[in-house]
């Protein structure tokens, strides 16, 4: 099997963490479809999908369902952030420029952005406190706090869509 350049860049990046070395666990890249690659690696007992979707590059991490599972339930590195406390959700929803108003309406104050952490930031931010990822691999704590975060945000969402007039929905359908 060959390994994409996606995949090998990732690779590259990852072997200069603290942790041991990066085991590259499938690789896909399909030029048809705009170039979209995906690349799942362990690092530490850690699982990483790295996504490239259209030139939008992010990444998730699994954690094992239980310590020493092969089972990994998976989250986005800005959910796992908010969880660890390294970011606040309100920074979170201000990035996605989510707003609640007076009235509890949230509101959508313009496009919503790019992910929260483009894939050179999330490496960077991955490698500055990749000791702190390693350990809650094992704390069932922070999966129980990363469900919670994600549900929140979900709330928010679907409150928003819930809540925009009825010809915003109709344009979005």
């Amino acid at each position: 099997m060959s390994t994409s350049s996606f995949a090998e860049s990732i690779m590259r990046d990852l072997s200069t963490f603290a942790g041991g070395l990066p085991k590259l666990i499938s690789d896909s890249f399909d030029e048809e479809y705009f170039g979209n690659a995906e690349a799942i690696i362990v690092l530490d007992e850690v699982r990483l999908r790295f996504v490239d979707d259209r030139g939008l590059r992010t990444v998730a991490i699994g954690l094992p369902s239980v310590p020493g599972s092969t089972v990994f339930y998976e989250w986005p590195l800005e959910t796992l952030a908010v969880a660890l406390g390294w970011i606040g959700l309100d920074d979170l929803l201000a990035h996605y420029r989510l707003r609640e108003t007076d009235a509890g309406d949230i509101c959508e104050k313009e496009s919503p952005p790019g992910p929260f952490y483009e894939l050179d930031i999330a490496l960077a931010v991955m490698k500055d406190r990749w000791n702190d990822l390693v350990a809650a691999r094992d704390n069932p704590d922070v999966r129980t706090g990363a469900d919670l975060v994600h549900e929140q945000l979900t709330q928010k969402w679907i409150h928003f869509l819930n809540s925009r007039p009825q010809s915003a929905k109709a344009a979005h359908a």
